[in-house]
């Protein structure tokens, strides 16, 4: 309700729970859209992350694949459009292809004005994003020493975090 969305590393199964039903719910209770208003939207979204109709009737990530997992949470910020968005690890154990979707669908959320805190310890999933538009922070022992923007993440690629903590001395 305040705006905020964390999209979790391993998100968790929710055995019983059909995605449709707890879409539907979500856009009732935060958009105020009628429940048939609702079915409409998330089908239609859910298409644009690969999801047919009849995996939306399958229950929260059971069974899911890591890009399935990611992909749904992705559809839940499309549906919810946070003010925030907190992704953690979008690029754990997702193919390579469902990277690049992903990838789409967070460009296209800060297009539209929602922040991005994008957490992750491998720059691949930066390779999909514009790298003029990412203030990257460094963090050691919970806090940050270095900050930068996408020449920063290219140094990371191709130098590793050694030489950055050794410059901070962290």
């Amino acid at each position: 309700k305040r705006g905020i969305l964390l999209a979790f590393q391993v998100p968790p199964e929710v055995e019983g729970v059909k995605i449709i039903d707890f879409l539907q719910q979500v856009l009732v209770e935060l958009k105020g859209l009628d429940p048939v208003e609702a079915y409409d939207l998330i089908v239609e979204k859910a298409k644009e992350l690969w999801f047919k109709e009849e995996d939306l009737h399958r229950y929260v990530n059971v069974g899911f694949s890591g890009g399935e997992r990611k992909r749904l949470e992705l559809l839940q910020a499309v549906l919810i459009e946070p003010k925030l968005l907190i992704l953690d690890e979008p690029d754990s154990g997702v193919d390579v292809d469902s990277l690049s979707v992903i990838s789409r669908k967070i460009e296209e959320l800060h297009e539209r004005g929602t922040a991005i805190l994008l957490i992750t310890h491998y720059g691949r999933i930066l390779e999909h994003i514009d790298k003029n538009r990412i203030t990257a922070h460094v963090m050691k022992d919970g806090r940050i020493v270095r900050t930068g923007g996408g020449e920063l993440v290219d140094r990371i690629d191709r130098e590793g975090f050694a030489g950055i903590f050794e410059e901070v001395r962290a």
